[in-house]
């Protein structure tokens, strides 16, 4: 059963790096689990700072077995520079520097890709997570698809962007088409996508 889910969800950012600690990008930049959900953490939380538009956010299970958040585009964000700067100063002390230096390049590509998708849409995909033990069992679509239907029936476009190469056929599944790729290196991909509404 679909639940709102808050940010402030006691187990939102426990389950946020348990689920995304083995994505691609996360795997490149250290060898360590421990280091990897650390970087989940500050990613995961500058995402979700910087957002342009409004967050809505919807799970499965009241541990949050599963999460989708959505960003409206059309609706401005509640973005904080303070939160944003926080951010940067945990990244920055978070002994992966020299690893992500070796990728900025790449991220400001993945940045300015990721922006022109979203000139394109009326809504983004900024998160979605299954946690591992529940993979496999669908709970991304019952996540994904009342909201891709009630997108049709608006007539809105949504995009999403990924690391993981297993994902791309299941957001084709859903009706997403490629738009862009960046390559940072060692076969890491971030993937930008576009869904325009369905007759």
């Amino acid at each position: 059963m679909l639940m709102n889910l808050s940010f402030n969800h006691p187990d939102f950012l426990p389950s946020v790096e348990a689920a995304l600690a083995d994505d691609p990008l996360y795997t490149l930049l250290s060898d360590s689990n421990s280091q990897r959900r650390k970087l989940v953490n500050i990613f995961s939380s500058r995402l979700l700072n910087s957002s342009r538009g409004k967050l809505s956010a919807y799970c499965i299970g009241e541990h949050i077995d599963a999460a989708a958040i959505w960003s409206d585009l059309n609706q401005p964000g509640e973005s904080s520079w303070c939160k944003g700067l926080i951010c940067q100063v945990k990244m920055m002390t978070s002994g992966s520097m020299n690893e992500i230096g070796k990728i900025h390049k790449s991220i400001q590509a993945m940045e300015s890709n990721i922006e022109s998708v979203q000139k394109q849409c009326d809504d983004y995909l900024v998160l979605l997570l299954v946690d591992r033990r529940y993979r496999g069992q669908g709970l991304a679509s019952q996540l994904i698809y009342p909201t891709l239907r009630k997108f049709d029936l608006e007539g809105r476009v949504c995009g999403v962007d990924t690391f993981n190469p297993v994902n791309l056929p299941i957001y084709q599944q859903y009706g997403f088409d490629l738009e862009a790729s960046v390559e940072f290196g060692n076969g890491v991909v971030n993937y930008q996508m576009i869904r325009r509404p369905k007759g």
